[in-house]
């Protein structure tokens, strides 16, 4: 049950982060807030989701798929320009973008499960 839960939060925030990167109004850092209240939903729902692994590789995916199309679509003259700016193979900051997007992704999805957590609090110390 735990590998269909996980199955379909990462396809929930793929979907959610892709349908949020349409919306061109929306600062860089906008993907973040649907994520976080999927993170949100997932904890009332009680899915057992492993919710930093499944973020981070939804955000991977997709940022990683957005500079990719980006380099295709302006023949690759921006990413050319960072990779020479920071002395690196256009490769390297495929990956880093991908890595930044997917730890953002990550942690907004682990932070909306857990900043509502429905467990009472144990008293660590018992008599």
């Amino acid at each position: 049950m735990e590998n269909t839960n996980n199955l379909k939060a990462l396809t929930i925030s793929l979907l959610l982060l892709l349908l949020t990167h349409q919306l061109d109004v929306l600062p860089w850092w906008g993907f973040i807030m649907p994520l976080f209240l999927f993170g949100v939903v997932i904890n009332y729902l009680e899915w057992r989701v492993a919710s930093f692994f499944v973020g981070f590789v939804a955000g991977f995916i997709v940022w990683t798929g957005a500079n990719v199309y980006y380099d295709i679509q302006y023949d690759g003259l921006v990413l050319q320009k960072v990779a020479l700016l920071f002395s690196l193979p256009k490769f390297v900051v495929f990956l880093i973008a991908g890595m930044l997007g997917g730890l953002l992704s990550g942690l907004a999805l682990y932070s909306g499960k857990g900043l509502f957590s429905y467990q009472s609090a144990s008293p660590v110390l018992e008599d």
